[in-house]
């Protein structure tokens, strides 16, 4: 009997959440369903506007939102006041109300985003259903993804979420009160500590991307002085070679040696993530020149 009471709350559940579905078509997009087979976590999807080395940002982005409970019970129907909006516009931001990809066909993702590890099952396990019901939780999660796909850069990142993820609040200095002002000042700090890993990540991406010509060169020059050195040692076994031309060839590569565990360093001390590909082309140029 009491399996048979636990079956028939789980089947009125199932049901109360499909009208819901339905009621939320208008809001939430009713495009035909069509497979994208996301077969990876929500922050393995790179949006068109994230890929190359800002890919490791969206990743760490996703992973940081949860912790803005503002991220799930926020959702696209909020609306924008009047001095959001024109912030919204300098920082070049077009707010999108509708959540485009049928949610359907986001549940797959949404599973793969749920390991033990992740910050999403802290946030359902915390507020689902006591602060927001199942449907809606992934609604506003993969709301907000979609529209900090759009983002171009991290400051637009921010603006967009000191919008969209704190209740709607008239903003007008003329008639905001006390309350009101704290309650923003401490959203926007907020914002900045959840947002200041990402911003980590995106100062390391300068760095490299200044600092990868000086790389890139130095890689040319040490396979260059590697392959002369080979040349001349080769042609020492058929005819004699000038023993200050091998010498001097050897002290060439023992200097580039010395400079490319230097930049391995720095690789390591200013974007360890994001130059993983950079630093293993170094050290496999640090094992020819040991050979």
């Amino acid at each position: 009997a009491e399996a048979s009471q636990m079956a028939e709350k789980v089947k009125a559940r199932i049901a109360e959440e499909a009208e819901e579905f339905k009621r939320e078509e208008q809001i939430y997009g009713t495009e035909e369903s069509v497979d994208t087979s996301a077969d990876v976590p929500i922050w393995e999807r790179y949006p068109d506007s994230w890929n190359g080395h800002r890919r490791y940002e969206w990743n760490k982005l996703i992973k940081v939102l949860p912790q803005d409970d503002g991220t799930f019970i926020v959702g696209p129907t909020r609306g924008v006041a009047g001095v959001e909006q024109g912030q919204a516009d300098a920082a070049g931001l077009q707010i999108d109300h509708v959540l485009h990809e049928p949610i359907n066909n986001l549940m797959p993702c949404a599973q793969l985003s749920m390991d033990k590890d992740s910050p999403l099952s802290d946030s359902r396990f915390k507020l689902v259903p006591s602060k927001v019901k199942e449907p809606t939780f992934w609604k506003h999660f993969f709301w907000k993804c979609q529209e900090l796909g759009k983002c171009t850069s991290l400051d637009q990142v921010k603006t967009l979420l000191l919008i969209i993820n704190s209740p709607l609040t008239i903003l007008e200095s003329s008639s905001q009160e006390p309350t009101q002002a704290d309650k923003a000042q401490a959203h926007r700090q907020a914002v900045d500590t959840m947002l200041e890993p990402v911003f980590v990540l995106e100062r390391s991406r300068h760095w490299l991307e200044d600092q990868t010509p000086r790389i890139e060169e130095e890689i040319k020059t040490t396979t260059e002085s590697i392959q002369l050195l080979q040349e001349v040692v080769g042609r020492g076994r058929q005819e004699a070679t000038p023993e200050e031309l091998v010498d001097s060839l050897f002290e060439s590569c023992k200097y580039r040696k010395q400079k490319v565990s230097v930049l391995v360093g720095d690789l390591t001390e200013h974007c360890p993530v994001q130059s993983e590909a950079l630093q293993q082309r170094l050290m496999d140029l640090n094992d020819e020149l040991k050979a």
